[in-house]
């Protein structure tokens, strides 16, 4: 079982590729922070929420996952919200790698996944949208 990181950001980010390498960097700077404020949590689980939390923190996103793939579905296992944003977790099961297959590509190749905007997204990946939105 792997397991991969997806964001889902507001509309306010871009990608790191639209980034000079001092912002690189500093982002990188930022994410290694957000380790070591994860890795000071006594308790496992809480070091991943904490660590889940900084990190949407950085990409000013609504949510950040972690996700646990089997041979042909992905399953949500921890999520961070921010405050008034639904947590998806329930639903976020059993999901069909085909449904995400745009994700897998980017986790495939050592890159993380980030949704800028849900509306548009839609027209990237229907199901995709269909089962976030569910």
């Amino acid at each position: 079982m792997e397991k991969y990181g997806n964001f889902n950001v507001t509309e306010k980010n871009k990608s790191l590729l639209d980034h000079d390498t001092n912002e690189v960097v500093h982002y990188m700077n930022l994410i290694s922070q957000a380790m070591l404020t994860a890795g000071a949590e006594p308790d496992p689980i809480a070091s991943i929420k904490t660590f889940l939390h900084e990190l949407a923190k950085v990409f000013h996103a609504d949510r950040a996952y972690v996700f646990e793939f089997n041979d042909d579905t992905a399953d949500n296992t921890y999520v961070w919200c921010k405050d008034n944003v639904t947590p998806e977790i329930n639903h976020l099961k059993h999901v069909p790698i085909t449904a995400i297959t745009a994700w897998m590509e980017a986790f495939n190749s050592g890159q993380g996944y980030m949704i800028d905007d849900m509306d548009k997204y839609q027209y990237a990946n229907e199901e995709g949208h269909r089962i976030l939105k569910a």
